[in-house]
């Protein structure tokens, strides 16, 4: 699933820059700011999905104790 999400921000990512880009050509100043905006946010979730999927990859599996419930499990 993260593998899915961190893919879908970097699309977003090349979507906003070349949309930036076509507005920095028009001279529409405005939406190159809009677009610069959405940028900085699409940025910082595609890092914090990337370090939370690290983290995921590099941890130690759990083994939870008989006496108790995995909270991960699902009914």
């Amino acid at each position: 699933m993260l593998k899915t999400d961190i893919g879908l921000e970097a699309e977003a990512i090349k979507m906003y820059n070349e949309a930036a880009v076509v507005c920095a050509a028009e001279k529409d100043q405005i939406s190159k700011e809009l677009f610069e905006e959405l940028l900085k946010t699409k940025r910082g979730m595609w890092t914090c999905l990337t370090i939370s999927r690290t983290t995921l990859i590099n941890s130690e599996p759990r083994i939870w104790p008989p006496s108790q419930a995995n909270p991960f499990e699902q009914d």
